[in-house]
């Protein structure tokens, strides 16, 4: 729900990462950013970052950065259909690497960008995510996306 401090950390981890030459990293961090500013409604500016991960994550093969760059193409998709396509795909390569938590957020993310669109498949992915993330010993992020479910 802040999406200016979330833009803030997210340019200082943006500004680590390259100064330490860590271009997943990189990707990841731009690849954020084009989620929240996607589920903050700002689609122009969300497209851009895409795009810009895409264009960083076209460099070098990092799987993290394959990752973080399809999250953003699907959370930025101008269809639903495109949308849904990318976030599994991000989904299955987190999954892929072993980091379940990230796996989740995809369900979580995909279920706020239906909520005005088709509210009942937002509330089954809402809730998928946070079955997700109760398995996974995370209760305040399974909090959070029950909560989603009812805003």
């Amino acid at each position: 729900g802040n999406l200016s401090g979330a833009e803030t950390e997210l340019a200082r981890a943006l500004d680590i990462c390259e100064r330490a030459g860590l271009i997943a990293q990189s990707v990841e961090a731009i690849s954020a950013r084009a989620v929240a500013l996607a589920l903050a409604g700002r689609l122009e500016q969300a497209q851009a970052a895409a795009e810009e991960a895409e264009r960083l994550a076209g460099r070098l093969h990092y799987p993290v950065g394959q990752a973080a760059k399809a999250e953003a193409a699907g959370a930025t998709a101008d269809e639903p259909s495109a949308c849904a396509a990318a976030i599994e795909d991000a989904r299955q390569r987190w999954i892929e690497l072993g980091r379940p938590l990230d796996a989740a957020r995809c369900l979580m993310e995909r279920g706020r960008l239906l909520s005005d669109s088709d509210p009942d498949a937002a509330s089954e992915l809402l809730d998928a995510a946070a079955s997700e993330y109760e398995d996974l010993g995370a209760p305040a992020l399974a909090e959070r996306a029950r909560n989603a479910v009812t805003s």
